[in-house]
């Protein structure tokens, strides 16, 4: 068997983790840190959303300038080729 004094040293070390366990519970049911810094996050990515939103819709646009003005070529370009194939054949078929 143990001394006393060890026995008094465990109980109170049992005690202690069981206040350490039942203080830690009820702190995360009251505080709940895990929601607060998923709250955190969440309104640094809306804070991060609308600083680069109006940036994205920029460039969205920027973009779709540039696409339409790739299809204008192409449209262009197709449209000459047509001209430039009735060309070569008014050179190779004079009548």
């Amino acid at each position: 068997m143990l001394p006393s004094t060890s026995w008094d040293y465990a109980r109170k070390f049992c005690v202690f983790l069981g206040g350490a366990i039942v203080g830690t519970t009820v702190i995360f049911k009251i505080y709940n840190p895990f929601a607060l810094m998923k709250a955190e996050i969440e309104e640094g990515k809306v804070d991060i959303l609308k600083e680069y939103t109006p940036r994205y819709e920029e460039l969205r646009k920027q973009l779709a300038r540039e696409v339409a003005k790739i299809e204008e070529r192409k449209k262009i370009a197709s449209k000459l080729g047509v001209n430039d194939r009735y060309l070569i054949e008014a050179v190779n078929n004079p009548s």
